[in-house]
């Protein structure tokens, strides 16, 4: 395991108590995932896109994706040298502006499929 893996999977373990683990992906509420995105800044790691969750029954704890709810950073930010910190720009903006209903967001993030992160 290298470095940076070491990093996430220490970012992972740190936020997981503040959300909820649904299948293999991490859900936070969108004040979290905001703090969640600067810190995978830090260690130099690209969202690709978010995902949108909501309550279906909140007193049953069931929850869904919003299919209308996503959002994917431009390939080109991508390609760039500095991908994290611009991908990082894009998703806080759209991340700002969600509506209230929206629950829970999850990050599609850039690394290789060979991690385990979760």
């Amino acid at each position: 395991m290298n470095s940076k893996q070491q990093q996430l999977r220490g970012l992972i373990q740190r936020y997981r108590s503040l959300g909820i683990i649904k299948g293999n992906e991490l859900l936070l509420s969108p004040k979290d995932a905001l703090l969640f995105a600067n810190d995978l800044k830090a260690i130099d790691i690209s969202i690709m896109g978010v995902d949108g969750w909501h309550f279906v029954d909140k007193s049953k704890g069931w929850i869904v994706q919003d299919l209308t709810v996503e959002f994917g950073v431009d390939e080109d930010i991508l390609q760039m040298e500095n991908a994290s910190e611009k991908s990082v720009e894009q998703v806080t903006k759209f991340l700002e502006q969600l509506e209230e209903r929206i629950d829970f967001v999850s990050f599609i993030l850039d690394i290789p499929s060979s991690w385990e992160i979760v």
